[in-house]
Formats: structure tokens, C-alpha cells, sequence
């Protein structure tokens, strides 16, 4: 048997977390997203796990990944991905948003920076192409 979450997303009465798959985002890439959802849904461990992440939430962690959005902007996004209209996001919603943040456009654009680049060197001390999850906290 399974049971639904708020944001509609089947899981195993196990316990066992869903898995997720988008095309051209691996294993891992998915396992780092759902990370920094938790993160996110528990406030780093100061409070017990939602499932679900609300517009504030939201709102301060792209401003922690430097991403500056407006009101407009949050609320014009979560209503982009916000599929159960719950008012939050689920993980699902989530990995959909985050997938989707990153484009095509953005991985080829021949050699010409982006502001994603900029972004990511600001976390990526140690220049090795990786980013520390304990940098991403709220």
C-alpha cells in the first residue's frame, strides 16, 4: 500500500524515500536537490519535517543562493509549480523547479558566462567544481 503526500507525490508505506528521475539530471543530482529540501522544509533540523516548503522558505533560500527575487516574482513561480495549489511546495515541485532553473540555453552557451556561474563560484571555495552542502544552509 502507499500513501499520498500534500503535494499529491505516492510513497511506500516502507518508508522508503520515492525516487525521482527528470532527463539529463542523474541519481545524485536528484539525492542533492531532496537535501537541500530538507534542509529547507526543517530549517536545517530546528523543526520537524513538513514535507513541504512555503513561499518565506522559498523566498530566503534563493536569496541565500543569491538569486534576488521580488514578491511578484515568488509568487508568480510557485503558482508556475505549485500543481496541487497547496499554497507550498512539495519535493516534487521542488525537483520540477529546480530542474527547470537550469535550462539547455544555460549548459551551451559557448564559453559565455552566465550569471549562474557567477553564483556558483561564489560558493565553490576550493574551485574544485563543487559546491559544500553546509554552504547552502539557511
Amino acid at each position: 500500500a502507499s500513501k499520498t503526500s500534500r503535494n499529491g507525490a505516492r510513497a511506500a508505506e516502507t518508508g522508503s524515500p520515492r525516487r525521482y528521475t527528470r532527463p539529463g539530471v542523474s541519481e545524485e543530482e536528484i539525492a542533492e536537490i531532496r537535501t537541500c529540501f530538507e534542509m529547507m522544509d526543517t530549517r536545517d533540523g530546528t523543526r520537524a519535517a513538513r514535507g513541504h516548503v512555503d513561499p518565506n522558505d522559498l523566498m530566503e533560500a534563493m536569496n541565500s543562493l543569491g538569486i534576488e527575487w521580488d514578491r511578484a516574482q515568488l509568487y508568480q513561480t510557485l503558482a508556475e509549480v505549485d500543481h496541487d495549489n497547496s499554497g507550498t511546495i512539495g519535493l516534487e515541485e521542488f525537483i520540477n523547479l529546480t530542474t527547470a532553473l537550469v535550462t539547455e540555453k544555460d549548459l551551451d552557451r559557448g564559453g559565455t558566462p552566465s550569471p549562474f556561474d557567477a553564483l556558483f563560484k561564489n560558493f565553490d571555495n576550493a574551485d574544485d567544481g563543487l559546491i559544500d552542502l553546509a554552504k547552502l544552509r539557511l
